[in-house]
C-alpha cells in the first residue's frame, strides 16, 4: 500500500470515530479498520526510520 493512501485512509477511519463514536459504523467497525491498518502504518514507519 501507498504511503499516502494508507494516511488516508487511516485518517477516514480517525474520522468516522471522531464524528460517529456513539454509531455501530463510526464506533467498533471503524476501530477494526484502524486496527487492520495499524501493521502496514507500524511496518511502514519502520522502514522510514531505516533509513
Amino acid at each position: 500500500m501507498d504511503p499516502n493512501e494508507l494516511a488516508d485512509e487511516m485518517q477516514r477511519q480517525y474520522d468516522r470515530c471522531k464524528l460517529f463514536p456513539e454509531t455501530k459504523e463510526g464506533g467498533w467497525i471503524a476501530m477494526i479498520e484502524l486496527r487492520n491498518l495499524a501493521p502496514k502504518a507500524i511496518d511502514l514507519l519502520r522502514k522510514l526510520g531505516r533509513h
